[in-house]
């Protein structure tokens, strides 16, 4: 049993949940009806979007979640009812909690055995497949051509941050078949949001900067030698095969200190 939270209106949220008996509200079926968590018995119910529910249907889930019985709107018993439960929320529930608009108590309830679906941004590599899957899924529906993404598109789709996650990447894929008469997409056919989007081109590492004379590339090398030998004089000047005090003078004349 799957209940979008989000579409339910405020209004209808505890009769679509928990039932109703005859004559509690205007409007009400003479033979009552059961609730979405009844109809749920001895299966599984998905409340997708949990976190759109009000605070006062929160604490009547949780009831039911903690004693397995559900209670209709002017009802006058308790209905035992066994399901699984399953909660997907399009926030971070923790977040909702300190923010005070998500219940603890239900959320320390469900958060049982959480699964964190990353954002469609986080898995960018899966975007060319679900283009072609979703390409193909079109063409067979609507006798279009299946399309293919030119590499300059597919670098827009692949850096573009898709807030509306796979929803969005579906609806762009669909437009996308209608709007495109080519067999390949180029980069100009993109939707204009994707195509306002400036992609950052890396910047390549700085090079190491070149010392300019023979001269400079002296002293450099007298100096990480110097460095080396944590200043030791002899050691550095066995190591250059020099005598010390030539490499003193070297020090000298390029004014490094040892």
């Amino acid at each position: 049993m799957t209940v979008n939270c989000a579409a339910i209106p405020l209004e209808l949220a505890e009769s679509e949940l928990f039932g109703y008996e005859r004559g509690a509200f205007t409007g009400a079926r003479t033979e009552g009806h059961p609730g979405k968590f009844e109809m749920a018995h001895q299966g599984t119910i998905f409340l997708d979007e949990i976190n759109s529910m009000p605070l006062p249907i929160q604490a009547k889930i949780l009831r039911v979640v903690e004693t397995k019985r559900v209670t209709r709107i002017n009802g006058k018993r308790e209905i035992p009812v066994d399901f699984r439960i399953i909660a997907a929320s399009n926030r971070v529930l923790a977040d909702e909690v300190a923010a005070g608009t998500f219940r603890k108590d239900l959320f320390y309830r469900l958060n049982v055995l959480p699964l964190r679906v990353p954002a469609l941004r986080e898995m960018s590599e899966d975007i060319p497949a679900l283009l072609d899957a979703f390409f193909q899924a079109c063409a067979v529906e609507h006798g279009v051509c299946r399309k293919r993404v030119s590499p300059e598109a597919l670098r827009r789709l692949v850096t573009y941050d898709w807030p509306g996650n796979v929803r969005e990447l579906k609806n762009c894929a669909e437009y996308l078949c209608f709007t495109v008469e080519k067999d390949e997409i180029a980069e100009h056919d993109l939707p204009p949001e994707i195509l306002a989007r400036r992609i950052d081109a890396p910047e390549p590492p700085a090079a190491p900067e070149e010392p300019r004379n023979l001269g400079s590339l002296e002293r450099k090398f007298l100096i990480e030698t110097m460095g080396g030998f944590h200043g030791n004089a002899v050691e550095a000047a066995k190591t250059l095969g020099i005598s010390r005090s030539t490499l003193y003078r070297k020090l000298k004349k390029y004014g490094i200190t040892s």
